[in-house]
């Protein structure tokens, strides 16, 4: 018997997708038609700026430029989120990818997502350790709710519920895991410039003690232990050892470094399809192929 094999071209082919937010930015992603780990990458892009568990309003809109692979008209896999715009409560955010062919002065290695002028959108921080849906119990004096005696709440309560991945916001070293009177389990992340995190009530650790972590990496899961009312997650922020309100980690987050003056050309035609792309996206429209849309383009990326 003879056996014949068809091989597959595999080639990357760029979508657009647009739509706008009602109830949820997933419902109006599921709406729109982007895949779901795109409509993730798109937080992950944008979570230094936006909080999308509570900021997030009714007429909120995003447009994106995505890749994908296909093989004779079939999608075989989602590839990577190549531009986002996403507007919210009126201010506009955009982003493109750039992986640069040749290395910055020095010999590093420049790749990221970018503003549109070459500004980096790396911060040193992530505003939150997890999408919290609320803050049951803010910075400042109040009653303890489990000891009820008057004291200053040096941190935040995020509601969340039991089992969420919680993150590290920046870049560090892990010198707590375990457990604390009040704070049940915890985890302690040092990081770089005498800046420190807490992450308390947790139900379960995902790093060590000693651990070098990377900013979003996921140091625990959230829970109700020690002196917790509910499921929460008790977030500290802490500047060479004062704790400072969390809501005003923006302040201590300097940007990333812009695309180098050398490799600004790069960037500039790397670029200039997604950045053409989300120009022309009509909001609200299906999902498309963007070659449809840009034939005459060269290909990105």
């Amino acid at each position: 018997w003879d056996v014949q094999t068809q091989s597959r071209l595999v080639q990357p082919v760029l979508r657009v997708a647009s739509g706008t937010v009602k109830s949820s930015f997933f419902a109006a992603a599921d709406e729109a038609g982007m895949p779901r780990n795109v409509a993730s990458q798109l937080i992950d892009v944008f979570d230094t700026q936006i909080n999308f568990r509570r900021n997030l309003r009714p007429g909120d809109r995003f447009n994106v430029v995505y890749r994908v692979y296909q093989a004779q008209g079939q999608t075989l896999a989602d590839g990577r989120l190549v531009s986002a715009e996403f507007v919210n409560q009126g201010h506009d955010y955009k982003a493109v990818w750039f992986d640069a062919k040749g290395d910055a002065k020095g010999g590093a290695k420049v790749s990221g997502y970018y503003a549109p002028n070459g500004d980096s959108l790396s911060r040193a921080f992530l505003l939150s350790p997890l999408p919290y849906d609320r803050i049951t119990s803010g910075w400042g004096w109040r009653e303890n709710p489990v000891m009820h005696f008057h004291e200053f709440h040096k941190g935040i309560d995020l509601a969340i519920p039991v089992g969420t991945p919680v993150k590290t916001i920046a870049d560090g070293r892990v010198v707590y895991a375990g457990w604390g009177t009040g704070y049940g389990k915890y985890v302690k992340v040092d990081h770089p410039g005498g800046f420190a995190t807490i992450y308390a009530h947790l139900s379960a650790f995902k790093v060590h003690v000693g651990e070098s972590v990377k900013q979003g990496e996921v140091v625990a899961l959230s829970g109700n232990t020690g002196w917790s009312t509910g499921p929460h997650v008790y977030f500290q922020f802490f500047v060479h050892g004062t704790p400072v309100n969390p809501l005003d980690i923006a302040h201590y987050s300097p940007k990333g470094t812009a695309v180098p003056a050398a490799l600004k050309p790069e960037f500039l035609a790397q670029t200039a399809e997604p950045r053409h792309l989300l120009a022309v996206i009509d909001g609200g429209s299906p999902v498309v192929d963007a070659a449809a849309q840009a034939a005459k383009e060269p290909h990105c990326c």
